[in-house]
């Protein structure tokens, strides 16, 4: 039996948040990467590096993909999520390391 839980997580840049959302929605760079029509590299950077945005056609392609706002991606919504599974818990915790909590 899975027990869902509410989480409200912020992050300090956008390549974390994209980060986040990303392992929320289990993809690796490689299929996000696909899903955008961009390379796996593009995506790299855009999580490493805080000074990179994408275009504004390709954020709101990401949030679509991504099942989230493009508010939520830039940080102006926290972003929220709904962990029902062992493998969903892991994965948040393991990206919320990086993040804030409140």
């Amino acid at each position: 039996m899975a027990i869902a839980a509410s989480h409200h997580v912020v992050t300090q840049t956008f390549g974390q948040r994209l980060r986040l959302c990303r392992h929320l929605q289990g993809l690796r760079i490689k299929e996000f990467a696909i899903q955008l029509d961009v390379t796996p590299q593009y995506i790299s950077v855009l999580e490493a590096q805080n000074t990179r945005l994408p275009s504004v056609s390709l954020l709101r392609k990401m949030a679509e993909v991504l099942h989230v706002s493009t508010g939520q991606l830039l940080g102006d919504i926290p972003i929220q999520f709904d962990v029902s599974s062992r493998e969903e818990r892991n994965n948040a915790t393991f990206s919320a390391r990086n993040s804030t909590t409140i």
